[in-house]
Parts: structure tokens; sequence; C-alpha cells
């Protein structure tokens, strides 16, 4: 059918190089010889109308071409016209960067525009690639066996949405996990044809709206119309805001808690207060104008929540998404406050709409083609992915051995998604499950779950276990280390250096996966 198959990739960091070289493999199993090779070694000039040429690139930064393709991009520009060849794009990107796939874009819009035929439509991929490349390579591999596809049938494209692109989600339910002292709840929302290829583990963001309330107290404060602040972030404060608000108000407590040495003290007396109440410390109204404090403040921050379901590349539908969000509402410094994003999504009713973009999380994601044991370790909503990693594992065709220590403040009160791990403990796909709660009769903290279960972790470390960590840094990052190295210490009847020097080689190896905050 074509006389030569060139296969060219444009690698940055190295994921479309290995690709390239594993659809080569494949083909070359069927008994279709592939030139594989880098697109800076590709000669435009010497391409026939007989020829297919397949490009698999990646985009660097914010749209260039990655390193091995920068003479190609040269040279492809300085071409007039080449000859009527074949070819298809796929394209590999991160929709965090606002020129989502652009090489690939351009690569793919140039050899239309100077002359080639567009075999395949182009696919933008983003982190989550593995199902739109799959989908790609076996289109790829039936036109090359004669099977007759028509590639410009595929439709594969992620949307790039954004901040400043967000998509509208849909509320389809809001349920409340547990009555725990701040409420947390579990909140479904549709992304249907919205085009985002999500994996648990992953980040969504939710873009909040205004909260009336807040302005309108704002607005009694200041004595005036405040629509210049819509849009402005008015619950978390930079130090170079506070610097401006200490010295428009002589605030010299303020001033104070700015210097290097007094951190921790700006850190507490931070901690629960918004703008407003930051105002009201400083001085009366009038010592800064709506104006001025509008051209200090930054646009409002769109809010992070783990995924706390599984992807259509997991076995899900990937329809909808599931989010576990703790209500943040509390009374302090004689006023309601409120989560910019949480309080109103923990209160949306169905049919409710809201802001989003997702965002890849490839340092913390589960490979259910894996045979490694999981220990999967989380406080409070850190328990989010998991619920997410677990709901892949019961879509796996094999099962494999999966611990899971949670940790959180009351059993009665605090056991978020008690029902649904009982189940899967039942039903095997999740094989042991530990609990700390910190206010217990006990006080049984994370660590000692950890430490309950020593000789099964440890037995799930020789045997290469992925271990993830998720939640409070202060609370999981040295205790749960420091369990781990007693773990290894106590059973290998080593040193405490030495447990240390074996865990880091587990932290070098890419076995353990943290989300801190």
């Amino acid at each position: 059918m074509f006389e030569r198959t060139i296969l060219a990739f444009g690698s940055e960091s190295g994921n479309a190089e290995r690709l390239a070289q594993k659809t080569s493999a494949q083909l070359q199993q069927q008994s279709i010889h592939v030139n594989c090779e880098a697109l800076d070694n590709l000669n435009l000039a010497e391409l026939a109308t007989e020829d297919l040429l397949l490009v698999i690139t990646s985009t660097f930064g914010d749209g260039a071409p990655p390193g091995n393709a920068r003479a190609f991009a040269e040279q492809l520009s300085a071409t007039q016209t080449v000859s009527p060849f074949q070819y298809a794009v796929f394209g590999l990107g991160d929709v965090g960067y606002p020129k989502f796939c652009q090489f690939a874009k351009t690569v793919d819009a140039s050899l239309a525009e100077k002359g080639a035929r567009r075999l395949v439509n182009r696919v933008d991929a983003d982190l989550n690639y593995q199902q739109f490349f799959s989908c790609w390579e076996h289109c790829i591999a039936d036109i090359l066996t004669g099977r007759r596809i028509d590639g410009l049938n595929l439709d594969l494209k992620v949307t790039a949405y954004s901040k400043h692109c967000p998509y509208l989600a849909t509320v389809n339910s809001v349920e409340k996990v547990r009555n725990s002292s701040d409420d947390v709840y579990n909140v479904n929302l549709s992304i249907r044809n919205s085009g985002m290829n999500y994996r648990a583990g992953d980040l969504f963001y939710i873009l909040p709206n205004d909260d009336p309330k807040l302005y309108s107290e704002l607005s009694h404060w200041f004595g005036q119309d405040v629509s210049p602040l819509a849009g402005k972030e008015l619950r978390t404060m930079s130090k170079s805001l506070l610097r401006s608000l200490a010295t428009a108000s002589g605030n010299k407590v303020l001033k104070e808690k700015l210097k290097i040495k007094n951190k921790a003290a700006l850190a507490e007396y931070l901690y629960g207060r918004d703008l407003l109440d930051v105002l009201k410390d400083c001085d009366k109204p009038g010592f800064i104008s709506v104006d001025s404090l509008a051209n200090l403040l930054p646009s409002r921050s769109a809010r992070a929540y783990l995924v706390a379901s599984c992807g259509a590349t997991e076995g899900g539908t990937g329809e909808s998404i599931n989010l576990c969000i703790r209500d943040i509402a509390y009374e302090a410094f004689s006023r309601s406050h409120s989560g910019a994003a949480s309080h109103s999504l923990c209160k949306a009713q169905s049919g409710d709409q809201v802001k989003i973009f997702m965002r890849s999380n490839p340092d913390f994601w589960i490979d259910i083609k894996s045979a490694a044991p999981v220990l999967m370790i989380g406080e409070g909503t850190g328990i989010a992915p998991y619920i997410g990693f677990l709901q892949a594992l019961e879509n796996a065709s094999e099962q494999r051995q999966t611990m899971l220590i949670f940790g959180e403040t009351s059993q009665d009160r605090d056991f978020l998604y008690q029902s649904q791990l009982a189940k899967w403990l039942e039903k095997g796909v999740l094989n042991t499950l530990k609990t700390g709660f910190s206010t217990d009769s006990e006080q049984h903290y994370i660590q000692h779950a950890l430490l309950d279960a020593a000789s099964d972790v440890y037995q799930m470390l020789n045997k290469h276990a992925h271990i993830y960590i998720c939640g409070s840094k202060v609370n999981l990052d040295k205790p749960v280390d420091q369990a781990l190295t007693t773990i290894i210490q106590k059973h290998e009847m080593c040193s405490e250096s030495e447990a240390n020097e074996r865990l880091q080689h587990i932290y070098n190896d890419a076995r353990i996966y943290k989300i801190l905050y």
C-alpha cells in the first residue's frame, strides 16, 4: 500500500521516543517495515507520494518544538511545498500550558498547507495519553494491514481547559460522607462530552464565584460600593499585600509579625482570617481606598481537589467525577467565615453549574497493569485518590495485594467512606484496612496504625510495593517516614541509619509517591 513507512518522533523527556519505538516494534512484528528516527533526521525533500509519514511529538514549554525537532521545525518553515505523501500526527502535551500540543498542531497544519495529505486526524493527548495512543496505534495498524478504516473519522482531542477557559460542569449529586465536626461531602459533577481524560489521583480545580456575603460586609466596612474587588483573591494574602496594608495603616503590630524571625507568629495570626479581618485589625475605614486595594490584590485563585473516582482508562465511565470536599464554615473574629469554593460546593443542588478545569498528576497514579502490592496512607480528605484507586483495582482483571492506612479525628464521626471500604474488604479488592483516630480514648495516630501492621508492611516493602501518602504534611511526612524506618529497623535488626538508607533506596526507586499540603 505504501512504498515506505517513516515514524518520526520529537521528544524532550523521552516519552514520544519510547512510544515511537514501541509502535515501530509492534508494526515490525506484523511484517510492516518501519524507519524510526528523530524528526531532526527527517529530510522532507526525500519523501515521495507513495510514502507514509507518522509523527509522534511533544511540545516544549509554551509551544516550542522539543529538543530533537528544532532543526525539523526550521526545515518545515522554510519548505514551500512537499510531495503529496500521506501523514498522521500524534501530539503529546500538558493542558497546564496555554499552547497545549502547539508544535503537533503546527506540524499538522503546515504539512497539509504545503501539499501533504492527512491520513488520520491529529490527536491532541495530555499526560493521560494511554487510551488515546492505543486507539491511534490500532487505527494506524489497521490501515497498514489493509483494513478499510477511515482515519479522518478519528476524533481524539483533549480540550485544554484552564482558569481563563473553564468547563461548565453540572452538579449531579451532593452526599454527606460522614457526620464529622466539619462535614465532608462527596460531590459528583458531570463532565460528559467535555473531552477531559482523567485518572484517579488527578487534580480538578474549581473557580469560586464571588461571595455576596463577604462583598456585602466589605461594602459596609468601606461605606461604599466595592465592585472593583470582584474576582479578586480575598481569603489568602501575600506578604507583599500585608506589607502594603501595614505601611498604609501604620500598624506596628502587623509590621513586627512580617519580620522573618516572626514567621510562625504571622502564620498563627493569619490562620482563619480573611482580608476583611486584616483590614479591621489594621485601622478604621479610610486608610486605603477600594481602588488602591483592588490594584494590590491578585485575581482569585482556583481551588484544587483530588478526584475520588477512576477515569475511563481505568474501567470507569469518565463521564463524571467525584470530589471529596470538607465544608469549611466557621465563626471567628466576631464574623461568619466560609471556604471560597468548598462551602458553596457542599451546599450545591442538583443541576447547579460549576466552573472547573483539570490537571494531570503524573507523580500520583496507579498502574492497573502492574502486579506490585499497593500501600495507601491517607489522612482526612486525603483518602480521596484511594477511592479512585480502589475503583480502578476493582475493575482490573487481576487482583493484587492492597492495604489502606487511614487516619482522622474520631472513628464515630470521621470514618470517611466506611461502608464502601467495607464492601471492598469483603470483595478482596482491599486486603487490609488499618485506622488511627487522634481524639479517641487511645489517641491512635496514623503512624501507630502503620506500626500495628508492621509485619505485613515489611513484607510489602520486600515485594517492591508502591507506597502512596496523601494528606497533611505536618501529620504525615516525618511521622510516616519514621514509622517506616522503625519497621525496617525492627525486621532487619539494623541500625536507624541503615534503615534510613534502605528507605532512601525505596524513594530513589520511585516507589513512594506523596501529595502533602
